[in-house]
């Protein structure tokens, strides 16, 4: 910094902190920090929304929120958002437990704060409620029936037919053979049984459904079309 004093002299002043001071620096507050679902019945879900604050004194820019883990889910598609100082908006974190187990998993939070990534983890518990016997007869044979709609550009539903409970993993798989989804990993009573993908950053293209149990594999592909 260059000062004049009253006789004419120029000054040169240094200083080893930013004159800005940080003055406009944009703050994240999350709430709640992190998320315990309570036991959720299999095949039903629970959701829990989260606020997202600017307490800072810049512009907040969130531009991804994103969920990971099998059994959570977030907004499909998001959209990036600016908040004045002092604004807030809300989101929500979904949880549908395909199978009677524990989950985790956790919610990355991309934005301009200083603090980004934040995270949210994520717990759960999926049960099986059991209830009176009906008359509805149980499947004979194991069977994975046509995905459903095929080809897709959102979410791909995949039914198949228990014949008795078993332990099953479900995982998609693109054409180079990588595993790029895990549905179900866990113990499943016997009966019909449906779980509902959706990849909104995977590439368009063809990928292969693989439903393993109790020695037995069955597989059925599906076109992503974008």
């Amino acid at each position: 910094m260059l000062l004049e004093n009253g006789g004419g002299d120029v000054l040169y002043l240094r200083s080893d902190e930013p004159l800005a001071g940080g003055m406009f620096e944009p703050v994240i507050e999350i709430t709640p920090p992190d998320i315990e679902f309570d036991s959720v019945e299999v095949g039903e879900d629970s959701v829990v929304a989260v606020r997202l604050e600017n307490t800072g004194t810049g512009t907040l820019t969130i531009v991804a929120f994103g969920v990971t883990g099998t059994g959570f889910s977030g907004p499909p598609q998001w959209i990036v958002v600016n908040l004045e100082p002092g604004a807030f908006m809300t989101t929500e974190v979904r949880f549908t437990p395909l199978a009677e187990q524990s989950y985790l998993g956790r919610v990355l939070v991309w934005s301009n704060a200083s603090s980004s990534p934040d995270t949210i983890r994520l717990s759960g518990r999926g049960w099986v409620f059991v209830g009176d016997a009906t008359d509805a007869p149980l499947p004979r044979v194991l069977e994975l029936k046509p995905l459903y709609p095929n080809p897709f550009n959102g979410a791909v539903n995949v039914s198949f037919s228990l014949p008795k409970t078993s332990e099953v993993s479900l995982r998609v798989y693109d054409v180079l053979g990588r595993e790029v989804g895990s549905l179900i990993n866990g113990m499943l009573n016997a009966g019909e049984h449906q779980v509902e993908w959706n990849c909104a950053e995977c590439a368009a293209g063809v990928y292969l459904f693989k439903l393993n149990t109790a020695g037995q594999t069955l597989a059925q592909k599906a076109v992503y079309a974008k």
